[in-house]
Order: C-alpha cells, then sequence, then structure tokens
C-alpha cells in the first residue's frame, strides 16, 4: 500500500468520526462550515504528525523523516 493511500484512509476514517459528531446538528450547519471543518481536520492531522515526530503517519511506519 502506497504511503499517500494510508494517509487518505487516515483522513477518511478522522472525516466520517467528525461528520457522525455533527449528525446532531441541522445538516446546513455542516455543509455552511465543510471547508473549516476539512482544514481543522488537516491541521489535527499535521500538528499530531509532522509538528510532533516530522513525518506523517505513514512515513513513521516507514521510518521516514523530513529534513531541510
Amino acid at each position: 500500500m502506497r504511503a499517500s493511500q494510508i494517509d487518505l484512509q487516515l483522513f477518511g476514517i478522522l472525516k466520517e468520526q467528525l461528520w457522525k459528531t455533527f449528525s446532531l446538528f441541522k445538516s446546513q450547519f455542516r455543509e455552511a462550515f465543510e471547508p473549516e471543518l476539512h482544514a481543522a481536520l488537516q491541521l489535527v492531522m499535521y500538528r499530531f504528525s509532522i509538528y510532533e515526530s516530522g513525518a506523517l503517519y505513514d512515513a513513521q511506519l516507514q521510518n521516514l523523516k523530513y529534513r531541510n
């Protein structure tokens, strides 16, 4: 499995959980704030992957790190 596919699947799982959280609200709320929710979810993924360890989750599995 390619690294980008793992990232997309992880994002999909987190997005599904987030949508379940907002299922109690009106659908108009989720539609109105969908771009912001995507950005927040990507920020969370960034915070707990690249910011913490220097690599995305899939790259951590392969022992890869970003460097300057």
